[in-house]
């Protein structure tokens, strides 16, 4: 785990009035201090901009509450004086609190009462009550544990409201820890969950083109304007451009491209490649000619792809692989720059679906120079565990070749673990958020990051802002070790003339 909960109970420690409430918290035995807080962070701070967080809290549960609890205190106090019915729970504290003020005028006296409450009469000493829950009520750095009457509830309400407290508690630790120290002082354990075993047997791999170029989307189900308008040239054809629905989907100068080729008379729209064609284009490359390194050629009959893919080749999958073949086949990026230099980045020059003389389908394609270049120098990150075939989401099994990268380059001698900081940006470069909202692409990045730390690909994550995570990985193994050279090559910062291959001039 992270020694963040450490570094939080050291902050909360260091603020007097931020101990107390902690203190307090602790002395209701909820929980041991830094389980609380562990728990705090993995319920409520994974998957959501933490200052987010503190905000919705305030609103919606801290504020809320102490409103409640005011009206019902004030309108059974006042329900008393007009009746001298006292009502149950919450309506009755201010009346107790104000028949014990009298028990005591009554037994010791005035001057006695004064010395205790700084009031003459118990009616003087109401109004100061009511004055000091009124503050209470309006401060939002007030906690629901400094509520005067809090022990008079029920052991299972102080729970629910200690929660609250502890949501604004922790969060508001955990950002000043984030902003002082970043990531530089998170430590962690070592690597004591993976199988050796498993490590010298499997290996899944990833072509680098997919984490170093934004082809595939988060959602698959968006339609795509096509312009005809807009066309660029290609050597296998003209390229029509397909106009982005989000104005922040794409880095900037990116643009997206279909082969007019394959477009149908009249169509308006068409769908782009998402994480599942992605997916599915590893699983062609295990198809490819023995011969590949002369003819760049993947060849493969449907029927064995959609077994191996689908598990079965009922019509309904067999329409949706030549959907996705089409997009695998025909999409383009291509990065334009300023100087009106566009290069294209593509996974096919050429692809076709046709039967055999046995009548039986097949898909011939000849890869890219791209791809081919990629395969021919083994340009792939590398992941050495069974446990990324348990990954359901294939966000997630992209998201575990992104983190398995950042491991590698961010890996250094002598560290117990590996930490690094992964923000919007960073994920620009291999992904098209397409989600309707920013704040529902980084939800999705948080799910996948959640389902990958369940199969122990890394040791934990931090939502750190709103645009960014905080990742803790397990050090390098000896396999992992040994890609290092290769991964630091693939993906060195280049200059802006090799980000993209094939240069064209428009």
């Amino acid at each position: 785990m992270f020694q963040l909960a450490d570094l939080i109970k050291k902050k909360i420690m260091e603020d007097d009035s931020s101990r107390l409430i902690f203190e307090l918290i602790e002395k209701e035995g909820i929980q041991d201090g830094k389980a609380f807080i562990e728990d705090i962070l993995d319920r409520y701070y994974k998957e959501d901009d933490p200052k987010k967080v503190l905000a919705v809290t305030k609103n919606r549960k801290l504020s809320r509450r102490k409103k409640e609890w005011y009206d019902n205190a004030i309108s059974g106090y006042q329900h008393f004086l007009k009746t001298k019915e006292i009502k149950r729970g919450v309506y009755r504290h201010l009346v107790d609190h104000y028949l014990w003020l009298k028990e005591i005028e009554m037994e010791k006296g005035s001057v006695f009462l004064n010395n205790m409450v700084g009031a003459h009469s118990p009616e003087k000493a109401m109004d100061m009550m009511i004055e000091k829950i009124e503050q209470w009520r309006n401060d939002e750095d007030r906690y629901l544990i400094e509520y005067p009457f809090f022990q008079s509830f029920s052991v299972k309400l102080k729970k629910k409201s200690l929660e609250v407290d502890g949501i604004l508690l922790v969060g508001k630790a955990f950002i000043e820890v984030v902003e002082e120290q970043g990531h530089f002082l998170f430590k962690g354990e070592t690597d004591e969950g993976l199988d050796d075993e498993s490590l010298k047997t499997y290996v899944k791999k990833m072509p680098s083109i997919f984490l170093d170029t934004p082809i595939s989307a988060i959602s698959g189900q968006t339609k795509y304007e096509v312009d005809q308008e807009k066309v660029i040239h290609d050597p296998s054809g003209e390229l029509v451009e397909v106009k982005t629905r989000r104005s922040f989907e794409l880095a900037e100068n990116y643009k997206m491209y279909v082969d007019r080729f394959s477009l149908k008379a009249g169509t308006k729209s068409i769908q782009t490649p998402d994480m599942t064609d992605e997916r599915l284009f590893v699983k062609m490359l295990e198809h490819r000619d023995p011969d590949f390194q002369k003819n760049k050629r993947i060849f493969v009959y449907l029927n064995e792809l959609l077994l191996e893919f689908y598990g079965s080749d009922n019509a309904k999958n067999y329409k949706n692989l030549r959907e996705r073949l089409f997009r695998l086949g025909f999409f383009r990026v291509a990065r334009i720059y300023n100087d009106g230099v566009v290069k294209i980045r593509s996974l096919f020059d050429t692809l076709d679906i046709d039967k055999d003389e046995n009548n039986r389908w097949y898909v011939h394609g000849k890869v890219s120079d791209t791809i081919w270049d990629i395969i021919v120098r083994d340009n792939f990150v590398k992941i050495y565990s069974e446990k990324i075939n348990e990954l359901k989401s294939d966000l997630a099994h992209h998201l575990a070749f992104i983190i398995q990268k950042e491991r590698i380059l961010h890996h250094e001698k002598g560290k117990d673990t590996i930490v690094f900081r992964l923000k919007w940006n960073d994920f620009l470069t291999s992904i098209r958020m397409n989600k309707r909202s920013k704040e529902e692409n980084m939800k999705e990045i948080a799910k996948g990051l959640s389902e990958i730390r369940e199969k122990n690909f890394l040791i934990n994550f931090q939502r750190d802002t709103s645009y960014s995570f905080l990742i803790q990985c397990y050090t390098l193994n000896e396999y992992e070790l040994k890609d290092r050279v290769s991964i630091h090559s693939i993906f060195s910062k280049p200059s802006s003339n090799l980000l993209l291959e094939d240069k064209k001039e428009i």
